[in-house]
């Protein structure tokens, strides 16, 4: 639920000129300092959710004040449940900071707090109204004008001894066993018991996915039937049956609190050990003779490597058949890989150039075979902008050659394909054009059947929706399609104005009807920590930026290092249980390099990446934004470390020293992309330095480099990681043309394989009343031996057990 209290993004220049407009008039108006004073732009309930025994929710609230940060003092907001105030009150000091990113004396920076900011309070699940204050030296208290309540009690339903009950779960892994990670339920599956006496008994499960029946211990045995589970959930059946996951039909001879019942979404299961399939930047033109179009622009490892040496790769395409892409989607029935082109500076377009869409057959993972698939300019007639040719940027065919290549300093982020990804079907291919904001879909049902490619008949668009940016423009990017949805990441650049015009927006298309639904936003102002960390100046780069296309900006007095975080909304995942993973690429990082030259003259320059990953907890089809590292029923790696919303952060994007975690390196590691294994329990993101060195005597075996981390989605914490490739070791350089701490690799995606299971089963009785109906008292015949034939031909037996 969420209540608005004013615009969402205030206006502070349409402020001062109404204020000036008025005081013209003769109108009587408060003094100047009252611009300051804090505003409730929203405040945001969650739905009840479940942890440490208790029903609890987070009250997530939105504060603006005017443009003049300095004078009057901290804002102090109160959460009230009657008069008691509910929790501590949460304090925001707007202007300039001092914070400490470790207890080393030469840790510390200065941020500054800008409007709007977002605060959370966890409260008890009860129903209660509750009610806000927000005070500020020198302005009126405020309340909120419109009631706030906590949403009632969700405790699971409780299986108490001698009662028949259990939970109708996501068996993401399908194999009939209930893992520690799947724990999601199927809300509203209807359970009925069938007993040996007396009237049939009905339970429907619980937002957990369980239920609980009172049997009387003498109508035992029971047939107990599970029925009305969505359909796209292994067709409204069972998922593959096994120990801890039977069939939709069960009998059972006495009471139990594990009568319980695996489906899965196919579109959702993963194998455990898929590929990992990421893009790669290297420098030059891969489109002429030389070592920029022999090196990989496509890789692929296992999923479960580790490691601080360049993992061995399955395979890897080379840059001559692709050129420089970002988004990946994979194609589970057809066992392709999609990628599309990309603006990134020094690395050129592949041969289709800023239209290209590549197809790579990975029917044989280790013999790829990569094709033109589509040029989505010439072959579809979509406009996504212009560039100049890779020799016109002044590329060449070697890697280790430097580039001004200035034109592509502006292009980033605003001209060609960004996300993309395949409908739950296979049968749609949907991307974001960033430089029209549309989604656009191709219909691929024929061409994965054999038949032609996709012409302009085939495809259809969509507006992205604009949110309204002020004092900037509109850019798109992200794209997922998740359970007949698709999602879109769209940012306010605040590129004319200040960093409060800086948000980002989730847009929900609905392509069945083509409609939209804004269902999150978050104000881009939260405090985050220095790309890189450790000397003063350093410490003191926080935040985000607004975008700008001038390079004296993106040095930020920092020498001969581009480290200017601005964002690029760049990828969403959906977590099992419905929250999102967002990820934000630091457009400067894609805007610059290792070692390579200006827009002018031969000064090198080698840029950091600092982007980020967040986490939008759902419950109810309320989004809350992670505010000091707690998400919902989830505390995450970093609470109080200075480095997220509320001052702290979930996920671990930092670079820190094994033996000495005080010695951090890197506050903000994220590249941008994004992948998720549904069960696993983690996200997969690429990041800058992936690796911890052990210690100092370490650093050399894992700088300037890019790889995979994993990262709990219930604790944020760091559970491996590896690289993918290291540029220098020691000074010594290893892989020329790599883009060492920059954005080095593009979207993360998982070559994961379909459920194989077909399973014919059912219960041999003998049917005393001769009706038909497997009737729970009726004895099974055990010891016979059935038989499956397809024509003449055997197929399989087996024998009926007990």
């Amino acid at each position: 639920m969420t209540i608005l209290y004013a615009q969402t993004r205030p206006n502070p220049v349409r402020f001062w000129l109404l204020w000036v407009l008025l005081a013209l008039a003769g109108v009587s108006l408060p003094t100047a300092a009252q611009a300051q004073c804090p505003a409730i732009d929203k405040a945001t309930v969650s739905g009840c959710y479940y942890a440490n025994g208790q029903s609890l929710a987070t009250v997530s609230v939105q504060i603006s004040w005017g443009s003049v940060n300095a004078g009057t003092g901290n804002i102090t907001v109160t959460l009230f449940r009657g008069s008691a105030p509910v929790g501590t009150p949460r304090i925001i000091t707007p202007g300039a900071i001092s914070v400490a990113y470790s207890s080393l004396p030469n840790y510390t920076g200065t941020q500054t707090i800008v409007s709007p900011q977002v605060v959370a309070f966890e409260v008890p699940a009860n129903g209660a109204a509750l009610t806000l204050s927000v005070a500020r030296q020198g302005c009126p208290t405020i309340t909120n004008t419109q009631p706030i309540a906590a949403p009632t009690a969700c405790a699971p339903t409780n299986c108490p001894t001698n009662a028949l009950g259990g939970t109708v779960y996501y068996d993401f892994d399908a194999n009939g066993q209930k893992a520690v990670s799947e724990t999601v339920g199927v809300p509203n599956v209807s359970v009925t018991a069938y007993p040996k006496t007396g009237a049939p008994l009905t339970a429907t499960t619980d937002a957990f996915g369980q239920f609980s029946l009172s049997v009387p211990p003498a109508a035992y045995p029971v047939r107990l039937e599970y029925t009305q589970i969505p359909k796209f959930l292994s067709g409204g059946r069972s998922g593959p049956n096994g120990s801890g996951s039977r069939t939709t039909v069960q009998f059972l001879n006495a009471p139990t609190c594990q009568a319980n019942l695996g489906v899965l979404n196919q579109n959702e299961y993963c194998d455990a050990n898929p590929l990992v399939l990421t893009p790669c930047y290297v420098h030059g033109d891969p489109t002429v003779a030389g070592t920029s179009g022999t090196d990989a622009a496509i890789v692929g490892m296992p999923y479960n490597s580790t490691g601080r040496t360049p993992v061995a790769k399955t395979f890897m395409v080379q840059n001559s058949s692709v050129g420089s892409t970002w988004a990946a989607a994979y194609n589970k029935t057809t066992k392709r890989l999609y990628t599309s082109a990309v603006v990134r500076r020094h690395a050129g377009l592949g041969p289709l150039g800023l239209g290209g869409v590549y197809q790579i057959d990975l029917t044989n993972p280790s013999a790829p075979v990569t094709t033109n698939f589509l040029d989505v300019v010439n072959d579809l007639g979509i406009n996504v902008g212009t560039i100049p040719s890779n020799a016109a940027r002044g590329l060449v065919g070697d890697k280790a050659a430097k580039s001004n290549d200035p034109v592509s300093l502006s292009a980033v982020g605003k001209i060609g394909i960004g996300g993309m990804d395949f409908s739950d079907d296979n049968k749609s291919l949907y991307f974001v054009n960033i430089f029209d904001n549309k989604v656009y879909e191709i219909d691929m049902e024929d061409y994965n059947l054999g038949g032609p490619k996709p012409t302009a008949a085939n495809v259809q668009s969509y507006p992205i929706p604009d949110p309204g940016c002020v004092g900037g423009t509109r850019r798109s990017w992200a794209l997922k399609a998740y359970r007949g949805q698709v999602y879109v990441g769209v940012i306010c650049d605040g590129s004319t104005s200040t960093k409060s015009n800086l948000y980002s927006y989730v847009y929900q298309l609905d392509p069945t009807t083509g409609t939209w639904n804004q269902i999150f936003s978050i104000p881009m102002t939260y405090p985050k920590g220095p790309g890189s960390a450790g000397a003063t100046l350093n410490n003191s780069i926080t935040g985000w930026y607004t975008w700008t296309d001038d390079f004296a900006t993106l040095l930020s007095g920092f020498g001969t290092t581009p480290t200017y975080p601005h964002p690029i909304f760049s990828d969403i995942e959906f977590d099992v249980d419905g929250s999102m993973v967002l990820a934000f690429i630091d457009r400067s990082s894609m805007q610059s390099s290792n070692a390579q030259y200006g827009p002018t003259g031969t000064t090198l320059y080698s840029a950091f990446a600092s982007g980020d990953i967040l986490r939008a907890f759902s419950s109810n089809g309320t989004y809350i934004l992670e505010n000091n590292s707690k998400a919902g029923p989830s505390t995450g790696y970093g609470p109080g470390n200075n480095q997220g919303p509320g001052f702290g952060e979930f996920y671990d994007d930092n670079m820190l020293q094994v033996d000495d975690p005080r010695i951090l390196f890197h506050a903000e590691n994220a590249v941008g992309g994004l992948a998720l294994r549904p069960g696993s329990g983690e996200v997969v993101t690429n990041a800058m330095d992936p690796l911890n060195p052990l210690n100092a005597a370490d650093i050399d075996k894992v700088y300037v480099s890019g790889g995979m981390r994993y990262l709990s989605n219930s604790t944020g914490a760091l559970n491996r990681a590896y690289i993918v490739y290291q540029t220098t070791n020691a000074g010594v350089v290893l892989n020329p043309g790599t883009a060492g701490k920059a954005a080095g690799l593009g979207d993360v995606e998982l070559a994961c394989a379909q459920a194989q299971y077909i399973e014919l089963g059912n219960r041999l009785w003998k049917d005393a009343n001769r009706n038909g109906v497997q009737d729970a008292d009726e004895q099974p015949l055990a010891g016979v031996q059935m038989q499956l034939y397809k024509g003449p031909t055997l197929v399989a037996s087996t024998t009926t057990t007990a």
